[in-house]
């Protein structure tokens, strides 16, 4: 008998406890477990240890599980099938105060079925491990998107073969060029477009030839077979090819359907995406940027915004200035000047074509945000470069968050990430922005105070529902980070006012808890310089924000930010000791803690002396049985066991 658990039946168990504690749901599948358990197993099995007392290789998995299912003291009972695995004893409780790590998080998550993940999501929810729970109702929505994908490939290989032999049979009955033949090709390629779009080049090019011969190279019909082989061969980076081919369909449409036909002005379009595509594709080669190509080829940019500008006059004589194609085309229009670097002229062209995007499709349109992005990043340029043109670029920010306030409503995400972007126009204006900001603090208030995600109505899709909660509840947290630190020197607020500094921290941690800990990181340690000029380093409240920052930059990771948490975690001990003194019972936790970020950065040494500190100091203040000291002794223990090891490795001869 083996005086402890066996390998394979130990890296069982963990696995057991480790998936009970990412949410998985009893039953556990037996095959999970069994697929899971490889990661708990020791790395460094071998043959056997030197003395010959446990064998190092693991048993085989039948023996684990049967060691597993006999009943044993101290270890938790379960019952087994064939299929499944069950805790027999009382449910252990999974600890809510106790996170589980990422890694092992991320490893169980990757092993659960669709039912299972949303278990687990409903499950982490509830603990308050919101990044976690926003992984695993993302698996759900994978999952699911995974099986409907499936299924329309499962049905795309018959639909093809259907399509196929209708085409040959109406081939052989009617001819390769008859009417029918030829619409049933066309639908095959566009089915191809959807799931094979390389192989719906061959067929839209033979529909074109075939309607070519048949109704002549000027029927509508093969003109749109032929522009249909342009787009494909353009959605396949292939603009050389795509604009031979639909600058002949633009000549025949003017020519047939005259120049102001709504098919005309399609043609003229995608002529125009060629070209600026080919435009790209000769700067990125040469490795210049906006701004540049006027020295590279003026006549290529200046034909480009001609025919751009008699397409946008067109198309608004044709369809009006308020459709959605002129609409696209005004603003492809707008963008011109930026390639000659006339980011001014540019941002005040756009103008208009945001606010009459927004009043037509409306201000929530997909299409319409991404204007507002790309629109309010130029003008954020204009202001930075052009000193004239501060004032009426932040006039132009506060009409769009006016319109959206208005719209969308005045704490929803949009709204806030252009809030922000007003507050960085006006920077230039502090008065202004101060009064921006407080206007502002009510709408991220209300937005963080409704971050908590509310119960899913009945039948809704509740993955996806609820990650598009969480990533507004996030976007509001980080939007009211970057408000709220780039209004950090205003006069009279300034970093030190406790109402921005509590709304601060709100969406600060809310962002630590998402995994969000860059910009958290920022909003902590604006916090932490607030508090310091409000309330001085000798405030309780002032030490729990840094014991905050530092618990962030441990999340975080990385050698950098655990050396920033044992710089912070230094900076408080010192304050702690002249507030409290050195033996106070906060003090000494803090420097036990300071100890343990030393451990994950190595300095094990260092960390040992601080132990030993610590643990002399807890052994006068609390007494040798307090659990504090109870657990610095064993603390300390591990670092004298790993600094033995690393003396050991470092004897060993290679």
């Amino acid at each position: 008998m083996w005086s402890v658990l066996p390998l394979r039946a130990t890296a069982l168990l963990g696995t057991i406890m480790g998936m009970h504690r990412c949410g998985f749901p009893w039953p556990l599948r037996r095959a999970a477990v069994e697929e899971l358990h490889t990661h708990f197993l020791p790395e460094d099995t071998g043959p056997g240890a030197d003395d010959g007392t446990r064998p190092r290789d693991p048993e085989p998995l039948s023996e684990a599980w049967a060691w597993l299912a006999a009943p044993r003291p101290g270890v938790p009972r379960l019952f087994l099938t064939a299929d499944t695995v069950t805790a027999m004893d009382p449910e252990p409780p999974r600890g809510y105060t106790e996170p589980v790590p990422d890694a092992e998080f991320q490893v169980c998550l990757g092993c659960s079925s669709r039912e299972e993940a949303l278990h687990i999501a409903r499950t982490r929810l509830a603990d308050g491990a919101w990044r976690q729970a926003e992984s695993a109702y993302r698996r759900v929505r994978r999952l699911r998107g995974r099986a409907r994908r499936d299924e329309r490939r499962a049905g795309f290989a018959p639909h093809r073969a259907r399509l196929q032999d209708r085409a040959r049979e109406l081939a052989r009955t009617s001819g390769p060029d008859a009417p029918e033949t030829l619409a049933a090709r066309e639908e095959l390629a566009a089915l191809l477009w959807e799931h094979r779009r390389e192989s719906a080049v061959p067929e839209y090019r033979s529909v074109w030839q075939g309607r070519s011969r048949t109704l002549g190279p000027d029927h509508p019909d093969t003109l749109a077979a032929r522009q249909s082989l342009a787009l494909t061969l353009r959605a396949l980076a292939r603009p050389e090819e795509a604009g031979a081919e639909i600058g002949e369909v633009l000549r025949d449409r003017r020519r047939v359907q005259g120049a102001d036909h709504p098919d005309t002005l399609k043609a003229w379009e995608l002529a125009c995406r060629v070209d600026e595509d080919l435009m790209r594709r000769g700067v990125r080669d040469r490795g210049t940027g906006p701004g540049t190509m006027p020295d590279r080829e003026p006549g290529r940019l200046a034909d480009l915004e001609s025919e751009l500008l008699s397409l946008v006059a067109a198309s608004c004589r044709v369809l009006g200035p308020d459709h959605p194609d002129t609409l696209a085309r005004r603003w492809e229009l707008g963008r011109m000047p930026r390639w000659r670097g006339a980011e001014a002229e540019s941002a005040f062209e756009l103008a208009p074509v945001v606010e009459t995007a927004g009043r037509v499709l409306g201000e929530g349109h997909r299409q319409v945000r991404r204007f507002h992005r790309e629109w309010t990043a130029g003008l954020r340029d204009v202001a930075a470069r052009h000193p004239e043109h501060r004032t009426a670029v932040a006039d132009l920010v506060r009409d769009l968050v006016q319109r959206l306030g208005g719209a969308l409503g005045e704490d929803h995400p949009h709204t806030l990430m252009m809030r922000t972007e007003l507050l960085r126009a006006l920077r230039w204006d502090p008065v202004r922005q101060e009064a921006e900001l407080t206007e502002a603090l009510g709408a991220h208030r209300r937005a963080l105070e409704a971050a908590d995600p509310p119960p899913v109505p009945p039948d809704t899709d509740e993955a996806e529902v609820m990650v598009r909660r969480l990533e507004a509840c996030r976007a509001a947290a980080s939007e009211t980070v970057r408000a709220l630190t780039a209004a950090d020197r205003l006069p009279g607020r300034g970093p030190g006012d406790q109402e921005r500094l509590n709304l601060l921290f709100t969406a600060a941690w809310t962002l630590s808890e998402m995994g969000v800990h860059d910009e958290a990181v920022l909003g902590l340690r604006a916090i932490v310089r607030g508090y310091l000029l409000r309330h001085g380093d000798r405030d309780p409240d002032t030490w729990r924000i840094w014991q905050a920052l530092v618990v962030t930059l441990v999340r975080a990771g990385g050698r950098e930010n655990l050396e920033g948490a044992a710089t912070e975690l230094g900076d408080l001990v010192s304050a702690q000791t002249r507030a409290l003194g050195a033996d106070h019972s906060e003090t000494l936790r803090v420097r036990s803690r300071m100890a343990a970020t030393w451990v994950r950065l190595g300095l094990l040494e260092e960390a040992e002396a601080e132990y030993r500190a610590v643990l002399a100091a807890l052994r006068r203040v609390v007494g040798p049985d307090a659990r504090e000291t109870l657990d610095v002794e064993q603390q300390l223990a591990e670092v004298i066991g790993s600094i033995e090891e690393q003396a050991e490795r470092e004897d060993t001869p290679p």
